[in-house]
This record gives C-alpha cells, structure tokens and sequence, in this order.
C-alpha cells in the first residue's frame, strides 16, 4: 500500500480513474500476497510454524505470473476503453512532478524483510523445536519440512 499515494497522484488529471483502483487492489493486495508472509496472515501463520520465507514464491510462482499477466491484459483493454471515450475538456492539467519523499521510510521497510527472510535461512533457538515431535498430530509429512517423518 506504499505505492497507493503516488498512484493517486499520477493519475490525478484522469477523468476516470475508479478502475484503475480497482486493479491496483486486484493486483498488489490479492494476486502479490500470494507470493510472500509479509502481509498474507495464512502465509505468515505458515511461516511461524516453520515454513521457509520462499516457499510460497518457489511453489506459487507461476500461477502468480498466470494471473497476474490476464488481469493486467484486462486492465489493459478497460483502461484503453476509457482513454478512448475520454474528451479533451475532461482531462485536467497536470499539478505537479511525481517525486518520492520519506527514503528512510523505505529503508526501515526493507530492513523489516531482510529480518524476516534471515530468520529462514538461520534458525532461531525454539524457532523450530516442538514441529517434529512424537505426538501423533505433528507428525504428519509436510512437502517443505525435510527429516520430519
């Protein structure tokens, strides 16, 4: 949702822009969850009981890519659509430069998913303890969990 301010202003001088809202939301929050836990409560649920941080993004991949690429061809014909019918007097004059303040803000998000994504690669004491245990209901075979049995 980083991105929802600076769309809204570069499309600010459109008429029409409600679809483009629309498949922002498709694309970023729906379709782009699937691929990470960071903003995907079932994938982040996964990945505290132990499932790697890229184990969505090996598996899910290309049915990501599938659906991402039908739904920006659809975006793609609506959005010419409305171009299309759109009057010269609709269009309204560009306000203002598009510019990115708050680096550091970025900064700190991407210091978030490094944090994340190392605690996959190394294990935490406890992180992992208590997933192959004796009793019966852990021990079920998981496709990401190698050694479990």
């Amino acid at each position: 949702m980083l991105m929802l301010r600076p769309l809204l202003r570069a499309n600010r001088h459109r008429a029409r822009t409600s679809h483009i809202y629309v498949f922002y939301i498709f694309l970023v929050c729906n379709i782009g969850g699937a691929l990470t836990p960071l903003g995907n409560p079932p994938l982040f649920l996964g990945y505290l009981k132990g499932v790697p941080f890229f184990w969505p993004v090996l598996h899910l991949f290309v049915p990501t890519a599938t659906l991402a690429a039908a739904v920006l061809a659809v975006f793609y014909a609506v959005d010419r659509h409305f171009y299309r019918h759109t009057k010269p007097s609709e269009t309204l004059a560009e306000i203002e430069k598009l510019s990115v303040t708050g680096r550091v803000n970025l900064l700190l998000l991407l210091g978030a998913a490094l944090a994340m994504m190392l605690r996959s690669w190394r294990s935490l004491s406890g992180a992992r303890r208590g997933w192959c245990s004796t009793t019966q209901t852990h021990r079920r075979q998981r496709p990401w969990r190698k050694g479990c049995s």
